[in-house]
């Protein structure tokens, strides 16, 4: 004769399964932001390799990191499509073609590594998705703008100049990707200049850091932090404000490792350091500067040295 579970004999059995799916729970979370972090850095590696792949057969010279129109005049804070031509009946298409991320292309070949899986998705509210002429990808890693049609061998420190990173932070754009940081030029072609009184500049992406979207505007990438390359291609690791506490009033972060001057509630980024060569020049994201020895002074607009 069989004999059926005792009440007391399944919740015994339930508070066992109760008590190790609590054990590994965790465990299983932290194995997949691991993987992620680990395919966070495998693909600013693939673009960081396939841009200086690019420098080699072009000059010395980084790419263009902005949409150009025939003319030569550059379209700031403009999104660039993934890839080029698929919105629009390819109306940008050759204004896409000649900015970074498609001008890498031949030397990557693949839009996939341009964001990482698990991001917040950002769209446009218009048609355009719907009447894509092919397939396209979304984007949130970024190429340093101020290095745009800058020689690669005259970066001053090419171990700690930022290249890759993901400059979009938490948020990834359908089908397109940003320039962050864009370089800003009154003259052409537009290449940084260091000291000067022309009005060049370097600036934040499109209005970020304004706190309107704080969940996408964090620097928590994965694991609290980002990958980010530098200019001779070796990848770290960045923490940026692990603890989560945000900066307070009047105080401010001092670090060459990151660009960040104060942070929000979980690593959001509200300010960057910025500096400048002269009184009268104009300022530059200290952190992104292909000139700096990484000794700058911190805050907003002050001398850098």
């Amino acid at each position: 004769m069989r004999r059926a579970f005792t009440l007391i004999e399944l919740l015994v059995v339930i508070a066992i399964i109760a008590i190790l799916a609590g054990i590994l729970f965790p465990v299983f979370v932290q194995a997949k932001e691991a993987a992620r972090k680990t395919t966070g850095i495998n693909n600013v590696k693939q673009v960081a390799l396939a841009t200086v792949g690019y420098t080699v057969d072009w000059d010395d010279t980084y790419p263009i990191m902005q949409r150009v129109q025939a003319n030569g005049v550059v379209r700031y804070y403009e999104s660039i499509g993934l890839p080029a031509g698929w919105d629009f009946n390819g109306q940008f298409r050759d204004m896409d073609n000649v900015a970074w991320v498609n001008s890498v292309q031949p030397y990557l070949k693949n839009y996939a590594v341009m964001t990482l899986n698990g991001q917040n998705v950002w769209s446009y509210k218009d048609t355009r998705y719907a009447n894509a002429t092919q397939p396209f990808f979304n984007g949130s890693v970024s190429l340093n703008g101020v290095l745009a049609s800058y020689p690669a061998t005259g970066v001053a420190s090419p171990s700690k100049l930022t290249l890759v990173w993901f400059g979009n932070m938490k948020e990834e754009i359908r089908g397109y990707v940003y320039t962050n940081p864009l370089l800003i030029c009154s003259r052409m072609p537009c290449t940084f200049k260091g000291a000067n009184t022309f009005g060049d500049r370097s600036d934040y992406t499109y209005g970020y850091l304004r706190g309107d979207m704080p969940q996408n505007e964090t620097g928590w990438v994965v694991g609290r932090g980002m990958p980010m390359v530098a200019c001779d291609a070796h990848v770290k690791f960045v923490p940026l404000n692990p603890g989560g506490a945000e900066t307070k009033p009047g105080e401010m972060v001092r670090s060459y490792d990151h660009p960040t001057m104060a942070f929000g509630k979980n690593g959001m980024l509200k300010s960057f350091h910025t500096c400048k060569d002269t009184p009268t020049s104009h300022a530059y994201l200290s952190f992104f500067r292909p000139d700096s020895e990484f000794d700058y002074n911190f805050g907003q607009d002050v001398l850098c040295h």
